[in-house]
């Protein structure tokens, strides 16, 4: 993640400091992110959908959005979630 002007967007970047790739591009944050453990997509947050009903009902709603996941190379990008509340920090589970 990293601060592009006023909003937080996906970025990768390699050890050494060099490569730094933007993956997402929006008047957004993008946040919260996780790497699934294949390394072959990121799962994130966004507030790219706006929102929700929780903000007026809690008085101070979290920048968090929707959870959304796309490829490491960041496209393909898919909502993964739609509902009245905010969700924040994704993570993956491993199969079973």
């Amino acid at each position: 993640m990293r601060k592009i002007g006023n909003n937080f967007l996906v970025s990768t970047i390699h050890p050494d400091g060099s490569g730094i790739k933007q993956l997402t591009n929006c008047n957004c944050n993008d946040a919260h992110l996780n790497w699934s453990p294949d390394g072959e997509h990121i799962v994130f947050t966004s507030s790219r959908m706006g929102f929700k009903d929780e903000a007026p009902l809690v008085g101070n709603p979290q920048p968090y959005g929707e959870i959304f996941v796309m490829d490491k190379g960041g496209s393909h990008v898919t909502q993964l979630t739609d509902d009245q509340w905010e969700d924040g920090a994704p993570s993956w589970m491993p199969r079973r």
